[in-house]
């Protein structure tokens, strides 16, 4: 027993020193602090520079094209790897995470936080971009462009390469919009090509059916002064006021709503319509104007007329400005996704201003002069707000229709001017043509017949 109590002291003894022996603080180690001068070294630098030839680990990049997208200073045109089905796929789902929310899905750099007000993104399904190099796109993703920054820390070389791939898929599927997008494959039975001609040629057969049948009976009446006729008149023009009414909310529904297949509005057939009213209003008051001083009509053309006729134009006026701010209002309240972009690009790049020109002088500033009864019953001065009116219903229409195509950028071309005069020059040709083969009072109206000139209303 006495034997062993040394041998186990001693063990003890050692396993103590040896376990002591095993702990090093790192902290206490010499060590020098970072750019700290030393006096070890011969130039007197405690960091040392990389010793010649090393390489970090995953940096070793041989291919100098795979990793840059350039060859001699230029973006290379091919893929430095074979792109496999697996590549296409991966590189969808890079795209969908790092590239959509600005260019969208489509590519057509409206995404979404474009359309929450964002700076306008690239489209790639431009000429610019449709022809240019795949080195192009790893170049931008690597190192950035514009407000793009650099996605080089976030993704991967040939994830990049991948991604870039997935892009040039996009750009040779013509029909990309409509085949990835399943609101658009939604409404394809209604917005299809055949379909869409087809309820063209029914608006514009019905609408030409009511003003022949029209014209055709004031012209026999004219001639024959049949009182009978007034009341086939009155019998089709009641209900074609409901007819004129639904098939101009599905024309404007078609030619226009329809550029932005993913908005829709349920008071913008009925704004329309009520624009189109306020601009008839303003073409008629001007044209019977400048009639009255050319013309015989000139003796029955009262002050009265001309501010009961003012009055109308302000009820409509005012109308269309309801509808309008009514429109705003709701979707801007809302603030959905699906709704809010519509207005976003209508009030930002410039687009804002022109919506405050439409606030001022279509709807501020007639609806002062239009208060006044002096405007409304000299010729003279109604028949320049009638003008404004006119223009300024142009500028609406041109705001409504033209950010469908640019998004926010305001992009005026030479045809947006000549576009306008050439078709309005075509229809005031026709019309002044019609107009001119007919009386421009009524001939044989017996409603006409011993009233007095001032309640004698056309």
């Amino acid at each position: 027993m006495r034997a062993k109590h040394p041998l186990l002291f001693v063990s003890s003894l050692a396993g103590f020193v040896a376990m002591a022996g095993c702990r090093q603080d790192m902290h206490n180690q010499p060590r020098y602090k970072p750019l700290a001068p030393s006096d070890f070294f011969g130039d007197g630098r405690s960091a040392r520079p990389v010793v010649e030839g090393t390489v970090a680990r995953g940096h070793l990049r041989i291919d100098k094209a795979r990793y840059t997208g350039k060859e001699n200073d230029m973006d290379v045109t091919e893929f430095p790897f074979p792109i496999t089905r697996a590549d296409l796929l991966r590189g969808q789902e890079r795209f969908n995470i790092y590239c959509s929310p600005c260019h969208s899905r489509i590519g057509d750099g409206n995404g979404m936080v474009v359309r929450r007000g964002f700076r306008q993104a690239a489209s790639y399904h431009t000429d610019k971009l449709s022809k240019a190099p795949i080195g192009h796109f790893f170049d931008v993703m690597t190192n950035g462009f514009g407000a793009m920054p650099s996605y080089a820390s976030r993704v991967e070389p040939d994830d990049r390469w991948r991604i870039a791939a997935y892009i040039r898929v996009l750009q040779f599927s013509e029909d990309a919009k409509a085949v990835h997008d399943a609101n658009i494959q939604s409404k394809a039975v209604y917005l299809n090509i055949p379909f869409f001609i087809g309820r063209a040629l029914i608006y514009f057969a019905v609408w030409f059916l009511y003003s022949h049948l029209l014209t055709k009976w004031s012209a026999e009446q004219d001639r024959t002064g049949d009182e009978r006729l007034i009341g086939k008149m009155r019998a089709i023009s009641a209900p074609g006021l409901v007819v004129f009414t639904i098939t101009a909310t599905f024309a404007f529904i078609d030619w226009i709503m329809s550029l932005e297949p993913h908005w829709f509005s349920t008071i913008y057939g009925a704004m329309f319509i009520i624009g189109e009213m306020l601009e008839s209003f303003a073409f008629v008051i001007a044209l019977m104007i400048v009639l009255s001083k050319l013309s015989a009509i000139k003796k029955f053309i009262m002050p009265q007329h001309l501010h009961d006729l003012g009055n109308m134009m302000f009820a409509f006026m005012v109308l269309w400005a309801y509808l309008s701010f009514s429109q705003f209002l709701i979707i801007w309240a809302g603030n959905l996704p699906p709704e809010i972009p519509w207005y976003v690009s209508r009030l930002r790049g410039g687009w804002g201003w022109v919506a405050l020109t439409l606030v001022v002088f279509h709807f501020a500033t007639p609806f002062v002069l239009l208060l006044m009864r002096g405007i409304k019953r000299r010729a003279h001065r109604l028949f320049r707000v009638c003008l404004l009116m006119i223009a300024l219903r142009l500028v609406d229409v041109y705001w409504i229709t033209e950010p469908a195509f640019f998004g926010q950028n305001i992009r005026i071309h030479w045809m947006d001017f000549v576009t306008p005069l050439a078709v309005g020059g075509l229809w005031l040709a026709v019309f002044f043509g019609q107009l001119r083969s007919r009386p421009l009072l009524p001939m044989r109206d017996p409603r006409l017949q011993g009233a007095p000139r001032e309640m004698v209303a056309f």
